[in-house]
C-alpha cells in the first residue's frame, strides 16, 4: 500500500471537523478529495488510483454511503454497485483521519 499525507482546507468556517479534505499519495498525487460536516464525509467524494485516474465516485450522508457509486477499473471500465460490498462511514475513517 502506498504511503499518504493529508491537506485540508476549512471552508465556511473555522471549526477543525468541517470542510473540503484532500489526501495525497507522499509523491503527491491526489488519493481522496471529499467534504466534511461535523467529523463526517458528507457530499460528494472521489477516490483516485495512483496515477491520478478516478476509482470510486459516490456521495455520503453524515458518514454512510448514498446513492449509486461508480467504481472504475484502472484501464477506464466501471463496475456495477451490486458487485461491490457496502462502503460506509466505518470503511472511509482511515482515509480522513
Amino acid at each position: 500500500m502506498l504511503e499518504m499525507a493529508m491537506v485540508q482546507v476549512v471552508i465556511g468556517g473555522s471549526r477543525q471537523d468541517e470542510g473540503r479534505r484532500w489526501r495525497y499519495y507522499l509523491a503527491g498525487v491526489l488519493r481522496l478529495e471529499t467534504v466534511v460536516r461535523n467529523g463526517l464525509p458528507h457530499g460528494k467524494f472521489t477516490f483516485f488510483y495512483p496515477d491520478a485516474a478516478p476509482a470510486i465516485q459516490g456521495c455520503f450522508e453524515n458518514g454512510d454511503r448514498v446513492g449509486d457509486s461508480t467504481y472504475f477499473l484502472p484501464d477506464g471500465g466501471t463496475l456495477s454497485d451490486l458487485k461491490m460490498p457496502p462502503f460506509s462511514f466505518d470503511s472511509a475513517r482511515s482515509f480522513l483521519h
